[in-house]
């Protein structure tokens, strides 16, 4: 008994070593998760194949100029904005590898994520807390998007980082810098998926909760949360193309059946990756991928 008593309270010891380090230690936990992350999914775009939507990814980016992406966007043949091939186009340039290249803002946006989550949870609980935070990410089908080729990376990052400015604005002594940054966030995940949009829904709620708590409006916190509809205004000429040729893609119909994946598929234990029932999911089904030639 005296032997397992002592092993006990050594085993003690050592956790709560451990605890104490990763509490004084956040940027080397976010450095460990990151070399983590970035060695597995790079080796998971390389062998993981190429599919249909990812394809229009590769060859609307890989337009001759801009003029030409815009007027490819325009035939109505791929619903995600321009702003998300832009950024394709830019990591086109950049590597080589092509099956690479269109997975890489996947990847950055997927980064930024969980960056912008371990941040705003460590903020109200722990580093422990926020390290958990961190792990599940890449355990859950959620993880099947930091490799696709297509915006919903990206949404992911932008929407994260828009949930922590929006915590840093009205907390924060720095609020001109963190209401930028919510602005631009919003924007840039609208900029990646139009469906994105759907993060100013709890956004909204939240900050009218704050100002119910706080007994006045927040203005600027406001102007920063209208930040979406920058990209839908000036993206409207290849929503209205996309529209004419999908008819309700991007009508009602569609925007309520995102709530009703929230609602429903995850009550029901469903990953993210699972969620594309007859397409209409906020997030698209896993599809089966198609060798690169």
């Amino acid at each position: 008994m005296i032997a397992l008593s002592s092993s006990s309270g050594w085993l003690t010891s050592r956790a709560d070593g451990l605890l104490g380090w990763i509490e004084r230690h956040p940027a080397l936990v976010i450095l460990g998760w990151s070399l983590l992350f970035f060695a597995s999914t790079i080796v998971l775009a390389f062998q993981k194949l190429m599919w249909d939507d990812e394809f229009f990814s590769l060859y609307i980016s890989n337009a001759s100029d801009m003029s030409s992406l815009w007027a490819a966007l325009m035939t109505g043949a791929d619903q995600h904005p321009p702003l998300f091939y832009w950024i394709t186009r830019v990591s086109l340039r950049l590597i080589d590898d092509q099956q690479l290249a269109i997975r890489v803002p996947a990847m950055l946006g997927f980064w930024l994520m969980g960056v912008s989550l371990f941040a705003f949870t460590a903020r109200r609980t722990s580093v422990l807390g926020g390290l958990f935070v961190l792990l599940v990410a890449l355990v859950t089908d959620l993880y099947y998007y930091a490799s696709e080729g297509r915006g919903y990376g990206l949404a992911l990052g932008f929407t994260a980082f828009a949930l922590l400015c929006w915590q840093s604005a009205a907390e924060s002594r720095q609020r001109v810098a963190w209401l930028v940054g919510l602005g631009i966030a919003l924007a840039g995940a609208v900029g990646s998926h139009y469906y994105a949009g759907l993060v100013v829904v709890p956004l909204g709620l939240a900050e009218l909760t704050r100002s119910w708590q706080r007994r006045r409006v927040d203005l600027p916190m406001w102007v920063a949360l209208a930040a979406p509809a920058i990209p839908l205004l000036v993206f409207f000429p290849v929503i209205r193309a996309a529209r004419r040729l999908f008819g309700d893609l991007l009508g009602a119909a569609l925007w309520l059946s995102g709530v009703q994946f929230l609602s429903g598929d995850l009550r029901d234990g469903h990953g993210p990756g699972g969620c594309g029932h007859g397409g209409a999911g906020v997030l698209p089904r896993r599809h089966v991928g198609t060798p690169i030639e």
